[in-house]
């Protein structure tokens, strides 16, 4: 199951697999300013703040916030079973172009 956001119009203001009640999914996709990066000055810094408890800290600033997606298809790939899900509802969509992995073996 993907994380789950609680918002409040745009400002997100939980994320986690362990909200009851929920008006989003988190795609695990972020935009950040520089700004975000500012107060890191290691790599293991700026990784944490990517983090879920990162974003937790941006959600307790009031820093972060969601867009909206609309029709937009989406799907966790955090599992084998879920990468045979999303290649069974997403196969219809792909125009079957030759992936990282064929090339490769060519």
């Amino acid at each position: 199951m993907p994380p789950k956001s609680s918002g409040n119009g745009d400002r997100i203001v939980d994320i986690g697999k362990e909200i009851a009640h929920y008006d989003a999914l988190d795609t695990g996709m972020f935009l950040c300013s520089p700004a975000v990066f500012e107060p890191a000055r290691s790599r293991n810094q700026r990784r944490q703040l990517l983090s879920s408890d990162g974003m937790r800290q941006l959600i307790a600033e009031g820093l972060l916030r969601a867009l909206e997606i609309g029709e937009g298809r989406w799907q966790d790939l955090d599992t084998p079973e879920a990468l045979a899900h999303a290649e069974s509802v997403f196969d219809p969509y792909l125009n079957h172009q030759p992936s990282h992995e064929s090339v490769a073996a060519v």
